[in-house]
């Protein structure tokens, strides 16, 4: 594939695909998804890139030279070093190389003083000259001047104590040193800072990039903080910033306006958020991890993978949000609108719902895990397509189990079979929430399947319990009745069975000896049916001869016990089905 086209908009995901290469030169990229891509050799010259993500992309020998990095998410990607001529990625201009390695070693191996341009420059910087403690990768930038780029989307932390860990290939600012911002925005900053008007100062600020909000942190800035030394960004209008990665922890952004921003990947432990309006954000990978946001708006944000353990989102709107593969794990979402939410591969595991909870038309599928979250609180689950999640995500614990149907399934050893047990039960009561709660809402079919499918897992539970005649007793109402739920499989026993007999009592009276020739098919038909229904226990005549010892005799006899079995499941399944 070879796009040689100048000006190139892809709406489409490009993860997981080779283009190897490839010529994108001076494509529009934005905001592409690249993670996973074979992206050897591509050449991206003069693209424009913001905001792409490149997570875990092989980007070895691709050309970058001229191409805007502003917000790209570089994680884990393949990369080698640029001193490695074979694999070389190029990032910069030769001459700007030289230039960079003269100055660095003419500081005595420090970047003090060096202006970086661009993020390009930065990334060859960090693959060049990277610091090594213990198994910690990391750039030090401490006294270099970064104010002429965006640091959007770059891992930003602080110098680390020795052996303490901090992400591979992060970017260490010390913020009391490093140049973050030009002189005109401090200074305008530090005017904001001295407004007590929220609106007003945010107005004055104009904080739209990383490297403000890095130097807001800054105690020189004179920016006020809230109870407990959180940042206080109340009511400031961070709508369209490119601040992919940044450090929110703790920050104060209640009735903040963040509409349309980067913010991937962010880290906003322990934030405040209330009626914050997180409209149309791109919040991919961001930690919200016991962040108060109750009342926020999240309609159509990109909370995809997102952290969102412990978080309050009491009375949140979140209407076409798209939330895949996030982690709500002990979430307050009581009183939350996720209609037409995007909940596909989320965790919904022990998350707070009462009848405020809107899950209208979502979009669900066989992926999203509900262990030990309560359904029973009221919440509306009619409006749920329920068919399009016959599975339950919390299965994907059993993933790591061998299969049953091999030796070492079948028989596992104590601790495999501990563990083992202890999944099933977790993934079983699932099942048997899920399934209560759709049965009480009157919505039978869905509750049906979640039902049979909690008895089937629960059947494997009873081997490994070793209740032998419990487990024999689940498998023939399983064959049967599909526990209960399936009447017509029953009527169709009840036939096969009058048949099956019939043939047998036919059979048996002309071969047994001495044989009874007499008989008809209508005669064992007739048998069959009386036999069935409980009378074969009496004494049964044949041709006016005593047969009650006789192989028909005795097939009566179990015909009859299989009946009355067969009625009394009959019976169950008719009560659960019509009655309750």
């Amino acid at each position: 594939m070879k796009l040689l086209a100048r000006q190139v908009r892809w709406f489409t995901t490009m993860r997981r695909i080779a283009i190897r290469r490839s010529q994108l030169v001076r494509a529009n990229l934005r905001n592409q998804d690249f993670s996973y891509a074979n992206l050897r050799y591509a050449d991206f010259s003069g693209a424009d890139l913001q905001g792409a993500d490149l997570t875990c992309a092989d980007l070895r020998g691709a050309d970058f030279i001229g191409a805007d990095l502003t917000g790209v998410i570089m994680a884990k990607t393949g990369m080698p070093s640029a001193r490695d001529m074979g694999n070389q990625i190029r990032l910069i201009a030769p001459e700007r190389a030289v230039e960079l390695e003269a100055l660095y070693k003419a500081n005595g191996n420090s970047f003090s003083g060096i202006e970086i341009r661009s993020r390009s420059e930065l990334l060859w910087l960090q693959l060049s000259f990277p610091c090594i403690e213990s198994a910690n990768v990391y750039l030090d930038l401490e006294s270099a001047d970064v104010s002429a780029f965006n640091l959007s989307g770059v891992n930003v932390g602080k110098k680390p104590v020795r052996g303490a860990e901090i992400p591979v290939g992060a970017l260490i600012v010390n913020v009391d040193q490093t140049v973050l911002v030009p002189y005109a925005t401090m200074q305008r900053i530090k005017q904001a800072a001295a407004i007590s008007d929220p609106k007003q100062r945010s107005q004055k600020a104009q904080i739209s990039q990383l490297n403000e909000l890095l130097w807001l942190k800054k105690a020189s800035s004179g920016w006020p903080r809230s109870r407990g030394k959180r940042l206080n960004l109340r009511g400031v209008s961070l709508a369209n910033a490119l601040m992919a990665c940044a450090p929110l922890e703790d920050a104060d952004l209640t009735d903040a306006e963040l509409d349309g921003a980067d913010l991937r990947r962010a880290d906003m432990h322990g934030a405040l958020g209330a009626n914050a309006s997180f409209f149309g954000a791109l919040l991919q990978g961001a930690a919200f991890v016991g962040a108060r946001c109750p009342l926020a708006n999240f309609t159509s944000a990109h909370l995809d993978y997102a952290k969102l353990q412990n978080a309050n989102l009491r009375g949140a709107t979140m209407q076409r949000t798209s939330l895949i593969g996030s982690d709500l794990s002990d979430a307050d979402l009581r009183g939350t609108d996720l209609t037409r939410a995007d909940m596909r591969g989320a965790r919904f595991v022990k998350v707070k719902l009462d009848g405020g909870t809107g899950l209208d038309h979502p979009w669900v599928d066989t992926t999203i895990a509900t262990q030990q979250t309560d359904w029973t609180t009221g919440v509306n689950l009619s409006q749920v397509s329920w068919g399009h999640m016959k599975r339950l995500g919390d299965e994907s614990l059993l993933q790591t189990f061998p299969r049953s149907s091999s030796l070492r399934g079948l028989f596992p050893s104590g601790a495999d079979r501990h563990t083992e047990l202890g999944a099933l039960r977790t993934v079983v009561a699932a099942y048997r929430n899920l399934a209560r709660a759709l049965h009480d809402q009157g919505l039978r079919a869905a509750s049906a399947e979640y039902h049979i499918r909690g008895e089937q897992l629960g059947w494997r539970t009873l081997w490994l319990e070793k209740h032998s005649l419990r487990w024999l007793l689940s498998l023939v109402l399983n064959v049967t009745s599909s526990y209960g739920e399936n009447p017509m499989r029953l009527a169709l026993w009840y036939i096969d069975s009058l048949l099956y007999f019939a043939v047998a009592y036919w059979g048996l009276a002309h071969f047994q000896s001495p044989p009874v020739p007499s008989m008809s098919v209508l005669g064992a038909l007739n048998m069959s049916f009386i036999a069935f229904h409980g009378r074969g226990l009496q004494l049964v005549a044949v041709q006016g001869h005593f047969a009650a010892r006789s192989l028909v005799g005795m097939l009566s006899y179990v015909e009859t016990v299989w009946g009355v079995f067969l009625e009394f499941i009959f019976i169950a399944a008719f009560t659960r089905r019509f009655l309750e």
